[in-house]
Protein backbone atom coordinates (compact mmCIF):
# COMPACT_ATOMS: atom_id res chain seq x y z
CA UNK A 1 0.00 0.00 0.00
CA UNK A 2 1.38 3.23 -0.85
CA UNK A 3 1.04 6.31 0.44
CA UNK A 4 1.46 10.38 -0.39
CA UNK A 5 5.37 11.05 -0.52
CA UNK A 6 6.26 13.39 2.19
CA UNK A 7 9.88 15.29 1.51
CA UNK A 8 12.32 16.50 4.65
CA UNK A 9 10.29 19.26 4.71
CA UNK A 10 6.84 16.97 5.54
CA UNK A 11 5.50 18.96 2.29
CA UNK A 12 3.87 16.69 -0.37
CA UNK A 13 6.33 15.85 -3.10
CA UNK A 14 5.34 16.22 -6.27
CA UNK A 15 6.63 15.03 -9.65
CA UNK A 16 5.56 17.37 -12.47
CA UNK A 17 1.80 18.15 -12.00
CA UNK A 18 1.17 14.90 -10.19
CA UNK A 19 2.24 14.10 -6.25
CA UNK A 20 4.62 10.99 -5.84
CA UNK A 21 4.15 8.33 -3.74
CA UNK A 22 5.85 6.18 -1.69
CA UNK A 23 7.34 2.89 -3.70
CA UNK A 24 8.61 0.17 -1.23
CA UNK A 25 6.12 -0.95 1.69
CA UNK A 26 9.43 0.07 3.85
CA UNK A 27 9.66 3.45 2.99
CA UNK A 28 5.64 3.94 3.44
CA UNK A 29 6.26 2.46 7.09
CA UNK A 30 9.14 4.38 7.61
CA UNK A 31 7.01 7.39 7.12
CA UNK A 32 4.46 6.46 8.96
CA UNK A 33 6.58 5.95 11.73
CA UNK A 34 8.25 9.55 11.33
CA UNK A 35 4.37 11.00 11.01
CA UNK A 36 3.10 9.34 14.07
CA UNK A 37 5.88 10.45 16.19
CA UNK A 38 5.87 13.96 15.04
CA UNK A 39 2.46 13.99 15.56
CA UNK A 40 0.54 15.93 18.75
CA UNK A 41 -1.41 13.61 20.66
CA UNK A 42 -4.73 15.25 20.33
CA UNK A 43 -3.68 17.46 17.36
CA UNK A 44 -6.19 15.58 14.50
CA UNK A 45 -9.56 16.17 15.00
CA UNK A 46 -10.45 13.04 13.21
CA UNK A 47 -8.51 10.71 15.87
CA UNK A 48 -7.84 12.91 19.07
CA UNK A 49 -6.14 9.70 20.18
CA UNK A 50 -3.53 9.86 17.18
CA UNK A 51 0.03 11.20 18.19
CA UNK A 52 2.84 11.23 20.60
CA UNK A 53 1.96 12.98 24.43
CA UNK A 54 4.21 16.08 23.81
CA UNK A 55 2.53 18.68 25.99
CA UNK A 56 0.87 15.92 28.48
CA UNK A 57 4.30 14.49 29.14
CA UNK A 58 7.20 15.35 27.06
CA UNK A 59 7.38 18.88 27.59
CA UNK A 60 6.78 18.76 31.12
CA UNK A 61 9.22 20.36 33.85
CA UNK A 62 11.19 17.76 34.92
CA UNK A 63 10.87 14.49 32.19
CA UNK A 64 13.67 12.44 32.10
CA UNK A 65 15.08 11.21 28.74
CA UNK A 66 14.65 7.60 29.86
CA UNK A 67 10.80 8.48 30.08
CA UNK A 68 10.81 10.20 26.76
CA UNK A 69 12.56 6.86 25.16
CA UNK A 70 9.81 4.66 26.59
CA UNK A 71 7.13 6.79 25.60
CA UNK A 72 8.56 6.89 21.84
CA UNK A 73 9.15 3.24 21.75
CA UNK A 74 5.66 2.10 22.98
CA UNK A 75 4.26 4.53 20.15
CA UNK A 76 6.37 2.88 17.64
CA UNK A 77 5.20 -0.56 19.02
CA UNK A 78 1.48 0.49 18.91
CA UNK A 79 2.15 0.01 15.03
CA UNK A 80 0.61 -3.06 13.74
CA UNK A 81 3.48 -3.77 11.01
CA UNK A 82 6.19 -3.44 13.33
CA UNK A 83 7.28 -7.09 14.59
CA UNK A 84 9.87 -5.30 16.99
CA UNK A 85 12.58 -2.71 17.73
CA UNK A 86 15.72 -3.90 16.80
CA UNK A 87 17.93 -1.01 17.64
CA UNK A 88 17.19 2.36 19.53
CA UNK A 89 19.70 5.13 20.29
CA UNK A 90 18.75 8.70 21.22
CA UNK A 91 20.43 12.05 22.28
CA UNK A 92 19.18 15.00 24.66
CA UNK A 93 20.85 18.34 24.15
CA UNK A 94 19.19 20.29 26.88
CA UNK A 95 21.01 23.09 25.51
CA UNK A 96 19.67 23.36 22.52
CA UNK A 97 16.70 21.84 23.25
CA UNK A 98 16.98 19.25 20.06
CA UNK A 99 16.31 15.58 20.63
CA UNK A 100 17.73 12.85 18.01
CA UNK A 101 15.92 9.86 17.82
CA UNK A 102 17.56 6.63 15.52
CA UNK A 103 15.92 3.39 15.32
CA UNK A 104 16.01 -0.21 13.28
CA UNK A 105 12.37 -1.78 13.25
CA UNK A 106 11.63 -5.49 11.77
CA UNK A 107 8.69 -5.26 9.94
CA UNK A 108 5.86 -8.03 8.90
CA UNK A 109 6.50 -7.09 4.79
CA UNK A 110 10.38 -7.18 4.92
CA UNK A 111 13.20 -9.12 5.47
CA UNK A 112 15.43 -6.17 6.07
CA UNK A 113 15.54 -4.21 9.05
CA UNK A 114 14.14 -0.66 8.42
CA UNK A 115 15.94 1.92 9.75
CA UNK A 116 14.68 5.73 10.78
CA UNK A 117 16.25 8.61 11.95
CA UNK A 118 15.43 11.89 12.30
CA UNK A 119 15.54 15.00 14.83
CA UNK A 120 12.47 16.55 17.22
Amino acid sequence: MADIKLGNDHDIVFDGNDFSVTKTKDETLQQRLKVKLLTFLEEWYLDRGLGVPWFQRIFQKGTSKETVDIILKRKIAEEPEVISIQEFSSTLDNRNRTYRLSFVVKSESSKESIPIEFDL
